[in-house]
């Protein structure tokens, strides 16, 4: 009879089960490629990435599946561009500027913190065509030249112009990559629940649209048929013969007999 392989005790990282089971059911993307005692750390970050995406960024009461979607899927568009292509230096460096990052992700909250422990870092530069901030002269000496040294300085103190960027620097052979590797893994698992959850969601406000334009059309035909009966009525009254008014009693007594 096969030896029975033994159950994961719980102290195997495989273990692990924090409340996130459906983020962390699937095996770690790179543990073949791990280096020796690698894997808890690499499931760990993994753990605390989807703790993190599903108790601080995946916020029901504030935004809606469909706008949590398209967040999720922004994200793990810039995280998977670098997964797919690692040397390519072009999507290493997102400005913080992007239309899309911000219409989709600078709206939900805590989604910075993500960035972070994906191994994105936040950097500003001066803005290409800006221009470079005056150089302080030595300030003249004498109460005459008080204005030109004031002057000087001021220009010396002008507002540098300078963007802010997301950029990912780490190497494809590094730990960082391998964690990058398995919270993309998480955001696409993220994606196909929300958008199961948009798509319910767009069907039950369908129906629900539905239903309203339903009973609008009833209440519609309704009032249609109750004005109808009441021309109808208002018709067939118009319509019938006056009765001749009854002779009075008192007069027909008084009257003489013929």
């Amino acid at each position: 009879m096969a030896a029975r392989a033994p159950d994961a005790g719980p102290t195997s990282p495989r273990a692990v089960n924090v409340g996130h089971s459906q983020l962390l059911d699937a095996p770690l993307q790179r543990e073949a490629l791990a280096p020796g005692g690698e894997a808890a750390s690499l499931l760990e970050a993994r753990r605390k990435f989807s703790s993190a995406l599903e108790s601080s960024v995946l916020d029901y009461l504030h935004f809606g599946p469909q706008q949590l979607e398209d967040c999720v899927r922004t994200l793990h568009t810039l995280f998977d561009n670098i997964v797919q292509h690692p040397g390519d230096a072009k999507f290493r460096r997102i400005k913080a500027s992007n239309k899309a990052y911000l219409r989709h992700v600078v709206g939900v909250n805590h989604t910075e913190g993500l960035m972070l422990q994906a191994g994105w870092r936040s950097k500003a530069r001066r803005r290409p065509g800006a221009a470079r901030p005056a150089r302080a002269a030595s300030p003249a000496v004498g109460p005459w030249r008080r204005a030109d040294a004031g002057a000087t300085v001021a220009a010396a103190m002008q507002v540098v112009d300078l963007e802010k960027s997301w950029v990912w620097e780490h190497e494809p052979s590094s730990h960082e990559f391998r964690v990058l590797v398995e919270v993309t893994e998480v955001l696409a698992k993220a994606q196909a629940t929300l958008h199961a959850k948009a798509e319910r969601k767009r069907k039950e406000e369908e129906e629900r649209k539905s239903k309203h334009a339903a009973e609008r059309e009833r209440i519609r035909l309704a009032l249609e048929d109750d004005r109808r009966q009441r021309l109808l009525t208002a018709e067939l009254t118009a319509a019938r013969p006056h009765a001749a008014p009854a002779p009075d009693a008192g007069a027909a007594a008084d009257a003489p007999d013929g």
